[in-house]
């Protein structure tokens, strides 16, 4: 490995919409501009895929931002000088099927894309089949199934099935709205092979409608409810923050459907809309308000997604934010782009000592996170007058449940807001 410029998405991932591969999901702003959702290059059909033409565009744009060329990832926060392998071979930790844009609603905030239920221009299995025939997939890949809405992509059960088997993701998660229930992710959840991410985004029925274009906000959570009872770990409940739904009367009566339909047990991610680079103050402390309005009705496992937390961090001042937590030392749990992202926007880690960074992934055991050591697990039970910060949105509950696993006491575990 050598010192250079990438990102993990241009190193390992692949994004495949339905005319386009890309190499990330990221959307960053410069000048009041939103960049980001990085192509590799356009698709007009199964001809246009070859492992090698990914590589080479792969290679290409890596050695263009290292040569200091003005590139689509220029300016982008989530590029950063550090020890990256070669460009030898494609090594794709994590793909991403949203390789059409059929959908049985029309969300306000959404890509207008979505709108005209575009199907793809290839087949995804295509894809599929040339990555595994070229040994392009990491031995830890993460699946990640969205749309449109995933489950109205054809023949996806049987597409979901081969991978799922085949590969035995690491993390397998579909982006439903959870408005057809499934007896076939049912299955898989009951078997502890897939998770699922649900957006619901308000608490009245009349404002589901009004941002979801469907008044079905009862069909999800009554299907929500038989997947909890499938398994309770597996479900992750959405709230994105509007100018229509951030105001106390919606942020609780969405906590009371959520009471009423035994989902307090589910993890909470709470986000805002892509499209705009900064939010007013009243979304921002509708968002704090969320939280601890979700907390008091005993779920554990809240956090603020990678589009929310850095808009909260450049407001804290305004927001005056302060913590409940003392100045004890902390361990932060995952070194990837959120880490990073908290590093570099959060006060809370500014005044304070970290002690060192653990992951679970055993590749990065021993190397440095900055100026920190990244080590194992274990590292939180030789250090146990820390606290431990868990800085993952995707992973939330996992990496939570493995912290309990190990004996490590909830207390340690930082779950209020910081920003």
């Amino acid at each position: 490995m050598k010192k250079s410029w990438s990102c993990s998405g241009l190193h390992y991932s692949i994004f495949a919409a339905p005319d386009v591969l890309r190499h990330c999901c990221k959307r960053f702003f410069v000048n009041g501009q939103m960049r980001g959702d990085v192509e590799i290059f356009k698709v007009f059909s199964n001809s246009d895929i070859s492992t090698k033409k990914i590589l080479e565009h792969k290679q290409k744009l890596y050695e263009d931002i290292n040569s200091g060329k003005e590139t689509p990832c220029s300016s982008c926060p989530w590029i950063k000088y550090d020890d990256w392998e070669p460009f030898n071979k494609l090594k794709i930790k994590h793909l991403s099927i949203e390789n059409h844009t059929v959908c049985n609603l029309r969300c306000t905030y959404c890509n207008e894309t979505y709108y005209g239920g575009k199907k793809s221009n290839y087949d995804i299995m295509h894809l599929y089949k040339e990555l595994k025939l070229k040994d392009a997939f990491d031995e830890n890949i993460s699946l990640v199934w969205g749309g449109g809405e995933p489950l109205l992509l054809n023949s996806f059960y049987e597409i979901f099935s081969t991978l799922t088997q085949e590969l035995a993701p690491s993390r397998n998660n579909i982006f439903t709205n959870a408005i057809i229930y499934s007896d076939s992710v049912a299955k898989y959840l009951k078997e502890g092979k897939v998770t699922i991410t649900t957006s619901i985004d308000a608490g009245f029925r009349s404002t589901y409608n009004k941002i979801r274009g469907s008044d079905k906000l009862i069909t999800v959570l009554q299907n929500l409810k038989k997947y909890y009872q499938c398994d309770k770990d597996g479900i992750t409940v959405k709230y994105l923050l509007l100018q229509e739904n951030s105001n106390e009367d919606e942020v609780l009566a969405f906590v009371d459907k959520i009471k009423e339909y035994g989902l307090s047990g589910c993890t909470f991610q709470i986000s805002t809309n892509y499209k705009t680079e900064r939010i007013d103050e009243k979304i921002a402390r509708t968002s704090i308000f969320l939280f601890n309005e979700l907390k008091k009705c005993g779920t554990k496992l809240i956090n603020f997604d990678d589009h929310l937390r850095p808009r909260l961090n450049s407001m804290r001042d305004s927001l005056n934010i302060k913590s409940s937590y003392s100045d004890k030392d902390v361990i932060i749990w995952g070194a990837g782009d959120y880490a990073e992202m908290m590093l570099k926007e959060s006060s809370f880690f500014n005044n304070r000592n970290i002690r060192c960074f653990v992951d679970s992934s055993r590749q990065k055991h021993g190397k440095k996170f900055g100026p920190y050591e990244i080590k194992p697990p274990k590292a939180v039970l030789e250090n146990e007058d820390t606290y431990i910060f868990i800085a993952s949105t995707s992973y939330y509950r996992q990496i939570y449940s493995q912290i309990l696993d190990m004996g490590v006491s909830p207390k340690r575990i930082i779950d209020d807001v910081v920003i």
